[in-house]
């Protein structure tokens, strides 16, 4: 069963903190943000661990999504053109690190739900 709630939750907490953190440490803070908001949703939904990792993954893969998206915007705003050129290259740069967001978040789902108790 798919909690959106805990997805939407679980995105805005790796939306603001994975962009926060990105800054400061450039790849390593997508994937805090990641873990962190992966815990998070595993804790809330609170049904099995194959659910809190279900709904970890898609919590992960719109974080990994978005954040990469404003990463890539915010690049080219304060680069300029050859920051546009670079996030233009690095297309699939972001694809793989959006599929490393999602397993890192199914990591912090499984830890959430083991957290929370219910791990059948």
């Amino acid at each position: 069963m798919i909690d959106w709630k805990a997805i939407i939750i679980g995105f805005f907490v790796s939306l603001i903190l994975g962009t926060l953190l990105s800054f400061v440490i450039p790849v390593i803070g997508g994937f805090i943000s990641a873990l962190v908001a992966g815990i998070i949703v595993g804790y809330m939904v609170n049904i099995n661990l194959t659910n809190g990792a279900i709904n970890s993954a898609i919590m992960g893969l719109l974080g990994g999504i978005i954040e990469s998206i404003i990463i890539l915007i915010l690049g080219a705003a304060f680069a300029g053109i050859m920051g546009l050129l670079f996030a233009g290259l690095g297309v699939i740069v972001v694809l793989v690190l959006t599929v490393l967001h999602m397993i890192v978040a199914v990591v912090g789902g499984v830890i959430g739900s083991v957290i929370r108790g219910n791990v059948y």
